[in-house]
């Protein structure tokens, strides 16, 4: 009995996957679902470790069809999880429509907060 509990333990222990990990998963995906997904939880968790990620292809127009996150562009969930970490309002209304001036106002920040070295 004891060993079968042990088991259970381990293999409990080997199936979780992290948070870190998942998100990871999501934003690399090629599903944009998934991707708006992986942000979302970025931002609800001001996690500043995918900071960098964000702007990868910040301007990303893919609009997601998910029931929760039903027409909301990649673009948006990258920028409203900048928003949530910096606690900062950009100078223009975040839309599912890609804006330079969103983008460049929180890469600006990025940049002298030292998430993003050039």
């Amino acid at each position: 009995m004891r060993v079968f509990k042990i088991l259970i333990i381990v293999m409990t222990l080997i199936s979780c996957e992290s948070d870190k990990d998942k998100i990871r998963r999501l934003i690399s995906s090629d599903n944009k679902d998934e991707v708006v997904k992986g942000y979302y939880l970025i931002g609800e968790q001001r996690d500043r470790t995918f900071i960098t990620d964000v702007f990868t292809n910040p301007y990303d127009p893919r609009i997601s069809h998910h029931i929760k996150f039903k027409g909301i562009s990649v673009y948006q969930s990258k920028m409203i999880a900048m928003k949530k970490i910096t606690e900062m309002e950009p100078p223009s209304e975040i839309t599912y429509k890609p804006d330079t001036a969103v983008v460049n106002f929180y890469y600006t920040w990025a940049k002298e907060e030292g998430y993003i070295n050039e």
